[in-house]
């Protein structure tokens, strides 16, 4: 069964409102006097014509591909990794010291293997921004010229050093199910193994003695 589409669609359309305004023009070239009576025929191809432009929309540009969380933490340390080489010579020892505990502590998580697929992606969604955070401090140092004036040696291993306390963080965010799985497991065999209380030393072993009457008095 056909469905019917409701006229205000089509009245609002491109298309129709296309036509509309080449039928409008070629009405006004009547009225101008340079259409004769048979004003209606290019009024009636100039609509379509409108119709046919106005129905040719643009096609959409395609969405960009997401980039997994994971993916991301990588390519953005294998970045950090490379201007790190590039400035090496250059770059303070402590600065170079803090970049590679960077690395190793991203490469650490990256290794680790989480249960819960959502706390993951969250840490190495977290952890790139860190990263990131790095590369640019490693920029910005490197823009100021070699040898000038207040060279900001301090503030790129300050901002490194932050970088490092944040990065650690997560790797311990990170590690801790695993910590807390050892824990139980280990609590669970401590358990298991404890030897069994003996027996004998839930009761007293002293001779039983009844005890006095209640209505015997004590002796002065």
């Amino acid at each position: 069964m056909a469905t019917s589409r409701p006229p205000g669609r089509f009245l609002a359309a491109p298309a129709h409102l296309g036509g509309l305004v080449g039928a409008a023009g070629a009405l006004g070239l009547h009225l101008g006097g340079l259409i004769g009576p048979t004003w209606w025929i290019p009024a009636a191809a100039v609509y379509g014509l409108g119709a046919l432009v106005a129905s040719r929309r643009p096609a959409a540009a395609p969405d960009e591909p997401t980039i997994p969380p994971r993916q991301a933490l990588e390519e953005g340390l294998a970045l950090l990794a490379a201007r790190h080489r590039e400035l090496a010579p250059r770059l303070p020892r402590e600065a170079g010291t803090l970049l590679d505990g960077i690395g190793g502590r991203v490469r650490a998580m990256l290794g680790i293997a989480d249960d819960d697929a959502g706390d993951s992606h969250l840490r190495f969604v977290e952890a790139r921004f860190a990263v990131d955070d790095a590369a640019e401090a490693l920029e910005r140092w490197r823009r100021v010229r070699p040898g000038a004036a207040g060279h900001p040696d301090a503030a790129l291993a300050e901002a490194l050093r932050l970088v490092v306390t944040r990065v650690q963080e997560l790797l311990d965010a990170a590690d801790e199910p695993a910590r807390r799985a050892q824990q139980e497991h280990t609590d669970e065999l401590r358990r298991r193994t404890a030897p069994p209380e003996d027996p004998s030393s839930l009761t007293d072993s002293r001779p039983w003695t009844r005890p006095p009457p209640p209505w015997t008095s004590r002796e002065d």
